[in-house]
């Protein structure tokens, strides 16, 4: 029973997709404009899916028959035609279509060119679709038939309810207008155009804005307001169903289209006037940016990475030698003296803190400190969380943030973060800037392909000296690991990374380094 209940789900949307599109590629065509048609706002006509439902399930009885699936297919179309018809017309006062200048018609609800052509249709549907979608629905998995079926389902029920509180609210506006209209044609003014409702209230605005007009003149622009207001998918419908009547209408529904018309005009208007005012806005905002960043082209982005890589490689060298008296590999990456970090953080610190570089010295401290202690934060816990290694470790000193960074750190992070911006950046942009901008360009590009190589190289070989060190079989599966075993060994690795741990149970270790390193016992 789902099983079936799922199928005719699907087929009922597939066959309100196909006859919403043709009908609205042919009204398109003969109104030479695009037109959604259908009484709901979504890509569905239910009124051909049920009728494409009908003769999906009868087309087993009558394809043995031709002439009997005709005439069964035009009896389906004249029925259903009528019923919805009827029934737009008795809830909503709506007549979408009209067919009452069309020979054999019956009350204007249908006529025999239409059904003759629905008629044709429910053959096509008998002959092939039919086929064509039981072969479809058999490919397609039970699991993914069910849930395609349950959003089509929630979708269109969605869809008719919001269709329905549409059509209430063109009711609404179409009996509305008709009691401004009726009131306009008792004024006695000049510029009062009852046939036109939307000229009759631009003038009246008009008097408005020049004071000239009355109470009751004021409280019809109001009610007039709320008519417009009040639009939805009105106006899709109108513009979609130009023979639309409405019952017990005084006024032709021509002049509601002219209101709605003109609505949409001040909307389109309001519309470029608030993407000028945001174009401006734009405008602004880059002239700031770029009084900002201005002579901070990508390329020199590069050079300072790799500047400032090689900087902070050597100060942690002279760091360790005048510390402890040891000299020891500061290095991030296999290939070169080069530390990441440093060359990232001076990155993100040019980025972040230029802009206030020209306000007061401490908001670049601040700055420094906060960047500094986040990005040895979130570089420790990528290291560990990818390749289960650390670099550093503060849980033992005091005021320590889950042993990845340390207030006592980012204090010296804010001090290094503003004789960077202060003294360092200038001299660092000035030496870029006398480099020959195509030199710097082709430089910079060279290194950029450098750095991520070494990059990818340094994390391959860190991720495969963690699988040796896990305790796995050490045996290497590809070449990459035969070459990264023999060149990278443990050995090697370590004399790179002397502070780097693996296991755990090593980090008091490595914070007992860290302390050594900083002169404490």
């Amino acid at each position: 029973m789902i099983a079936e209940f799922t199928a005719y789900i699907l087929y009922f949307s597939a066959y309100s997709v196909i006859g919403w599109a043709v009908e609205s590629a042919y009204c398109s065509l003969r109104a030479k404009k695009l037109i959604n048609r259908g009484f709901l706002a979504g890509p569905i006509c239910p009124i051909y899916g049920f009728g494409g439902l009908i003769m999906h399930l009868l087309s087993g009885m009558l394809a043995a028959n031709p002439l009997l699936a005709f005439i069964v297919s035009t009896a389906v179309a004249a029925i259903l035609g009528y019923c919805a018809s009827y029934g737009l017309e008795r809830f909503f006062d709506l007549r979408l279509w009209d067919h009452s200048g069309e020979p054999f018609n019956f009350n204007g609800r249908i006529c025999l060119r239409w059904f003759l052509m629905l008629g044709l249709a429910g053959l096509l549907v008998v002959y092939l679709l039919a086929p064509a979608a039981r072969w479809a629905y058999s490919l397609v998995p039970r699991n993914y038939a069910r849930a395609g079926a349950s959003l089509a389902f929630v979708f269109i029920v969605v869809d008719f309810l919001q269709a329905t509180t549409n059509a209430m609210r063109l009711r609404e506006s179409a009996y509305g207008l008709q009691s401004i209209v009726k009131e306009l044609r008792a004024m006695e003014r000049e510029g009062i155009l009852p046939g036109d409702a939307a000229l009759s209230m631009r003038h009246l605005r008009a008097l408005a804005r020049e004071d000239k007009l009355g109470p009751e003149g004021k409280l019809l622009i109001e009610r007039y307001a709320g008519i417009v207001d009040k639009r939805g998918q009105s106006r899709r419908l109108l513009m979609a169903y130009p023979s639309m009547r409405m019952r017990a209408l005084d006024i032709s529904l021509d002049n509601l289209r002219s209101v709605l018309h003109d609505n949409a005009r001040k909307l389109r208007e309001r519309g470029q006037e608030k993407t000028a005012r945001v174009k401006t806005s734009a405008r602004n905002a880059r002239g700031r940016v770029r009084a900002i960043y201005g002579g901070l082209l990508p390329y020199k982005l590069v050079w300072i990475f790799f500047l400032s890589s090689l900087i902070g490689y050597m100060l942690e060298m002279v760091y360790c030698v005048v510390l402890n008296g040891v000299v020891e590999s500061r290095q991030g990456m296999l290939i070169g003296p080069f530390n990441q970090v440093y060359g990232l953080g001076a990155v993100i610190m040019v980025l972040v803190l230029l802009p206030l570089s020209r306000k007061n010295d401490r908001w670049l401290f601040f700055g420094g400190m906060i960047l500094g202690g986040a990005i040895e934060f979130l570089f420790s816990f990528f290291q560990e969380a990818i390749f289960g290694s650390v670099s550093w470790e503060y849980s033992t000193l005091p005021f320590s943030i889950q042993g990845r960074a340390n207030l006592f750190y980012m204090f010296f992070w804010g001090i290094l973060g503003l004789l960077f911006m202060k003294e360092v950046y200038p001299r660092m942009d000035g030496m870029i800037g006398r480099v020959p901008r195509r030199q710097g360009r082709a430089f910079a590009v060279a290194m950029a392909v450098f750095l991520v190589l070494d990059m990818g190289l340094s994390a391959l070989a860190v991720h495969r000296w963690s699988e040796r060190m896990g305790g796995a079989d050490p045996s290497p599966t590809n070449a990459m690991e035969a070459y990264l075993d023999e060149y990278y060994g443990d050995a090697q690795m370590r004399e790179i990374y002397p502070h780097m741990h693996f296991d755990p149970a090593d980090k008091r270790e490595a914070a007992k380094r860290i302390r050594e390193m900083s002169g404490e016992r």
